[in-house]
């Protein structure tokens, strides 16, 4: 395959992909964390439920 005869309109098409591509897993990579996050709030929220309920009937 030759290379392209306007090497920055090749360098510029190639940055516009790798900045979507990094964009991308950087979102993927924020909505996992979101993720971690509302299954630990959710475990903690549950665990600070119980306690309360536990010392009143240790009272």
């Amino acid at each position: 395959m030759l290379p392209p005869e306007n090497c920055s309109t090749t360098k510029s098409y190639n940055q516009k992909v790798g900045n979507f591509l990094l964009a991308s897993l950087f979102q993927w990579a924020n909505l996992q964390m979101s993720l971690i996050n509302a299954l630990d709030d959710l475990d903690v929220s549950s665990e600070n439920n119980a306690l309360p309920q536990s010392n009143v009937l240790t009272e």
